[in-house]
């Protein structure tokens, strides 16, 4: 990994902690994770399906929920967000690094 795909893994890590803090929304957490994906431009074609296989079932989640009044909580989701904490956690270590958590500025407060 290169320095940036290190900073969008880590910002992936982050914004997953903000979304269980209640500092973000469910639909800022989905498109944020999907942007640092594609921020970071990765090559392989196993990574990344494998993310996908993680984060698809947040992004339909997503869609199914988006004219909702009530918001979608941590609770709901938490078993989904550990696996992908814990891919996106063992991929740094893979790489020989902790994870940093790293806070996504644009849309750190931002609720749906």
């Amino acid at each position: 990994m290169n320095q940036i795909q290190l900073h969008s893994w880590n910002q992936m890590v982050g914004l997953i902690q903000e979304f269980a803090e209640g500092k973000l929304s469910f639909h800022y957490l989905v498109d944020g994770l999907e942007a640092a994906l594609d921020e970071a431009d990765f090559k392989d074609p196993a990574l990344i399906q494998a993310w996908y296989e993680f984060w698809t079932p947040l992004e339909d989640l997503d869609v199914e929920t988006s004219h909702e009044i009530e918001e979608v909580s941590p609770a709901q989701v938490l078993p989904q967000l550990r696996k992908l904490r814990d891919f996106l956690t063992e991929q740094l270590r893979l790489e020989g690094h902790a994870p940093v958590l790293t806070a996504h500025k644009t849309t750190r407060h931002a609720h749906h």
